[in-house]
């Protein structure tokens, strides 16, 4: 296989941010028969620099929806912009303090349900950074709103 320039290339897909689990599941089972030190009996390093380590973390990130934008940004040679307008971040304060403070399930619903349309629009948007920056934001707000819902059931 010899050096490896991108994730895509070692499951020998097109850099692309729609891509198809199942087949990249099926290529990462494919390469972990054969590049497995416990299940390859004939394992050795001829395929330069990849191993299972490189195999997984490429599998993890190209699996996840994020990951996957984000890399693609940056396999791109862009830099991502961290700067947010002070309009957003009071938009993420005023939302946290809300899931913090309610303990009714319907609004964290609602919460829940215009979050989920918010990544929607980010992963829309995948390569401009404002949207990835923003997604991350919606993503851990997601999770703390999942979380508060369990804790109140």
């Amino acid at each position: 296989m010899g050096s490896i320039q991108n994730y895509f290339e070692i499951f020998k897909i097109k850099p692309s941010f729609d891509i198809q689990p199942t087949i990249l599941q099926s290529k990462y089972h494919e390469l972990c028969k054969k590049y497995h030190p416990d299940i390859s009996s004939d394992f050795d390093i001829k395929d330069g620099d990849l191993n299972i380590a490189i195999i997984n973390n490429a599998y993890k990130t190209l699996l996840n929806d994020y990951k996957r934008a984000i890399y693609l940004y940056k396999l791109n040679g862009n830099h991502l912009n961290k700067n947010l307008s002070t309009d957003f971040l009071n938009e993420i304060l005023f939302t946290n303090e809300t899931i913090d403070m309610t303990t009714n399930i319907d609004v964290l619903n609602k919460l829940k349900e215009i979050t989920v349309l918010k990544i929607n629009e980010c992963k829309n948007k995948y390569n401009d950074s404002n949207s990835l920056i923003k997604w991350k934001y919606y993503d851990r707000m997601l999770k703390n709103i999942s979380n508060k819902i369990e804790m109140l059931m």
